[in-house]
């Protein structure tokens, strides 16, 4: 295969028409990004009933309610896009901090919707202990299985990992000898996402080296003390991992160390400093929400028959500008494969 330098691949972008989008700026998107990994997931004692969805059947214009964890700008583009394609009459509720949960669901039963749309960790965790009749479909919600709705037939959802497969078939594009990766992790629910992952990339030849830390700042002891013989660092879906500092020091170790550093959920870790990344598409989201909401409201399909799903596509954004400060070159023909180049 022919292997290009720095220099060869950006020129192969620019011919590729590949663009970098518009640029937030990075730590305080990275706080933003946070805030869907810590939302509250208090508990809370008052058990809210309302209309069900047979009830809801007979309107011919159903009404949709998505109740967002706060103003984050990241629900904007999922918002605009489902209530685009949404078979009904699509309100929206935004929690506000301090707001007794009483106001909002008072909020919700002045709408009476056949379906709630729950955007983040605050608003599912309200919809877990007071919704028991209506449907509820959750969204942007960092590990949903720590909120254990098992018992919750009326629940279904889109998650907001990546499957870790389609994550580093992609990753192994881009980094081809990696075969051993360092996971620095906090957040307990984490492990079983790593146990599965232990298992399928075994089978493309890569070794999961796990550490915990217990908080942000145990992430560079944790680092340092961690086995030498790794050759790529993953930040996955872990609320202290990619806690902003926590990820400013692993994006600093791994250029200094001159090692992939490759990051889950969102490409800003790709725009401030990580090799790569695969995240979700929050304008595949939007479809993928409003999809379900057909199959439930005008399909009439059930709850657990659409189910939980993992979120449609990934995108793999490339920071050239870190390749180059870490001696890697990118296979010219993987380009076409890029979905952003950063630093081009």
């Amino acid at each position: 295969m022919t292997r290009a330098t720095g220099t060869a691949p950006r020129l192969s972008a620019r011919r590729a028409g590949l663009r970098g989008a518009h640029r937030a700026t990075g730590l305080a998107l990275l706080s933003i990004l946070f805030t869907l990994a810590s939302g509250s997931c208090a508990r809370v004692i008052h058990e809210h009933g309302s209309r069900t969805a047979e009830a809801a059947d007979q309107n011919a214009n159903p009404k949709i309610v998505i109740v967002q964890s706060s103003d984050n700008p990241l629900y904007r583009l999922p918002v605009r896009l489902f209530m685009a394609q949404a078979p009904g009459e699509v309100h929206t509720v935004t929690m506000r901090d301090g707001q007794p949960p009483k106001e909002t669901l008072r909020q919700i039963d002045a709408i009476a919707p056949a379906l709630v749309v729950t955007l983040g960790a605050k608003a599912l965790s309200l919809a877990q202990k007071y919704i028991s009749n209506t449907p509820v479909l959750f969204a942007m919600v960092l590990n949903h299985r720590r909120f254990d709705l098992s018992d919750r037939p009326n629940f279904m959802g889109i998650e907001l990992e990546t499957p870790t497969m389609t994550e580093f078939t992609q990753f192994k594009m881009i980094a081809p000898t990696m075969h051993r990766i360092l996971v620095i992790y906090g957040d307990p629910g984490t492990e079983a996402l790593l146990e599965g992952a232990r298992i399928e990339l075994a089978t493309l030849g890569i070794e999961v080296q796990a550490s915990r830390a217990m908080d942000v700042q145990d992430v560079g002891r944790t680092y340092a003390e961690s086995t030498p013989g790794f050759d790529g660092i993953w930040v996955p879906n872990d609320a202290v991992a990619m806690a902003p500092e926590a990820f400013r020091f692993l994006a600093d170790a791994a250029l200094r160390d001159k090692i992939p550093l490759m990051c889950s959920l969102s490409e800003t870790f790709a725009r401030e400093g990580a090799l790569m990344s695969v995240s979700v598409d929050f304008r595949n989201l939007g479809s993928q929400a409003a999809l379900m909401a057909t199959r439930l409201l005008v399909q009439h399909e059930n709850v657990k028959d659409i189910g939980v799903q993992s979120p449609l596509g990934g995108r793999l954004v490339v920071n050239f500008a870190t390749a180059s400060k870490i001696d890697l070159t990118i296979d010219a023909e993987i380009i076409p494969f890029i979905n952003e180049i950063i630093g081009n």
